[in-house]
């Protein structure tokens, strides 16, 4: 994937197999969120940001928080019916040569497709 084809609220993936027959795939579900969100991003060169789904379906994108490496886990405030809660939010990030490794919709349904 390049960079300038990513939008943002998007959902995107990553495939790996369990198996040396390629048999069982293991999909990660991400939704892009942006670029360079946090302090890390400067030290470490460009970063892209990606949201697990789950939580991006529940509470919507993640709007900032602490200093954080990657893969990270930020406990994000949440104000609910009950009242404040906090709910691990999963971020990943990407550089721009690592940004193949993620894959669109049509990309990911290729190459369950085609086999590898």
């Amino acid at each position: 994937m390049l960079p300038a084809e990513l939008v943002m609220g998007q959902p995107y993936f990553t495939l790996g197999y369990l198996d040396d027959e390629f048999r069982f795939p293991s999909i990660m579900s991400f939704v892009y969120i942006g670029q360079d969100l946090l302090e890390t991003s400067s030290r470490q060169g460009t970063m892209w940001y990606f949201q697990d789904a789950a939580s991006y379906l529940r509470w919507g994108a993640f709007r900032g928080g602490r200093d954080l490496t990657s893969p990270m886990s930020a406990e994000v405030d949440r104000t609910v019916d009950e009242g404040t809660t906090r709910d691990p939010t999963q971020l990943y990030t990407f550089p721009a040569e690592q940004l193949g490794d993620i894959l669109s919709r049509e990309q990911l349904a290729h190459r369950l497709l085609s086999g590898y």
